[in-house]
């Protein structure tokens, strides 16, 4: 990504450092991240490789790396942390003083290769195939979402957005409370079906048809639904969100805006509203649900396109029909 927008060229090898591994990227995925700093929304320093879900197989590795061989299927965690400060001392490296981010503020897996500290790699095992490992990090951050959220089975859920956190975060919370009552709001009635079938929902609603907020009041006996998730990255979602949640209840703001949001202050005080924000969450819980099939994410693939297509890769993932575009750069 450049200032003159998505150019496919050649890059150097990245340079493989003594705790790193240099990964072949077998598969990668386009996320709404990535979509909103090709639209302008997200600013990220220029020129950078974008690309932060991906899977692929240990290609070298440095002198001190133990944990992992070359062939080792693998994907990575996001975020690069120094080790040092309060949080990451606290075991909160997302929240790391000087943390970077994988194909937002260093480069990332849109390429052949892509050299990362063996601490952020996981193994993936033989029965989670290299597409499915790409979605581990977005169905860890969903994971984190509902966790952070504390949902129980007693819980009504809504999801705000039928796209591709949308899909994970129905998922993870079928997982995570099997019992609570779940709804989706979306506006495509293709997403919607697979979000019924996948996540099990007890109700779907289109808004582009019916009005969400005389649904759920009326699903909830008037109370409103005890945690809403925010999902759209569309930053109207939010002041939805807040129509929808009971007093005392919780908002989680999953979905990256890239844009400032206007907001009722004084509804959150006064309604004593949680609003909860979540990052990235748990591989091994996201690998375990994938291997255990917990979580089906093969029905979310729209289509795949070769590297060397990059650019109409992101013409279609930016479709609203779209669900995941992955790139492939090799076998």
């Amino acid at each position: 990504m450049t200032d003159k927008g998505i150019i496919v060229g050649e890059a150097d090898q990245p340079h493989v450092r003594d705790e790193s591994v240099l990964v072949r990227v077998v598969a990668a995925g386009i996320c709404g991240t990535d979509l909103a700093i090709v639209s302008g929304h997200l600013s990220v320093p220029f020129p950078i490789i974008l690309g932060h879900e991906f899977a692929g197989y240990v290609f070298q590795v440095g002198r001190n790396v133990k944990k992992v061989t070359v062939g080792t299927r693998v994907t990575s965690e996001i975020n690069l942390s120094c080790g040092q400060c309060f949080f990451c001392k606290g075991n909160i490296p997302t929240q790391c003083l000087s943390r970077k981010a994988i194909g937002i503020d260093v480069d990332g897996a849109f390429a052949e290769y892509i050299a990362v500290p063996e601490e952020n790699v996981h193994s993936l095992p033989k029965s989670v195939s290299y597409e499915e490992g790409v979605f581990v990090e977005p169905l860890a951050a969903a994971i984190q979402t509902m966790k952070m959220s504390s949902i129980r089975n007693t819980d009504t859920v809504v999801v705000i957005g039928d796209g591709r956190l949308g899909q994970l975060v129905v998922q993870a919370t079928r997982a995570i409370a099997p019992h609570a009552r779940l709804l989706m709001l979306g506006m495509h009635e293709s997403k919607l079906a697979i979000a019924e079938k996948l996540g099990n929902l007890d109700l779907k609603v289109n808004v582009a048809h019916d009005d969400p907020k005389w649904i759920v009041l009326k699903e909830t006996s008037g109370l409103g639904a005890d945690v809403v998730v925010e999902a759209t990255g569309n930053p109207d979602g939010l002041n939805l969100a807040l129509a929808l949640v009971r007093n005392r209840g919780i908002v989680a703001l999953k979905s990256t805006h890239g844009q400032q949001v206007l907001v009722d202050a004084t509804q959150i005080a006064v309604r004593e509203l949680t609003l909860q924000g979540s990052r990235c969450g748990p591989f091994d819980e996201a690998i375990r649900m994938l291997k255990d099939g917990k979580v089906n994410v093969k029905p979310l693939v729209s289509t795949k396109y070769k590297l060397a297509r990059a650019k109409e890769a992101f013409e279609v993932a930016k479709k609203p029909e779209t669900l995941k575009v992955l790139l492939t750069a090799a076998t």
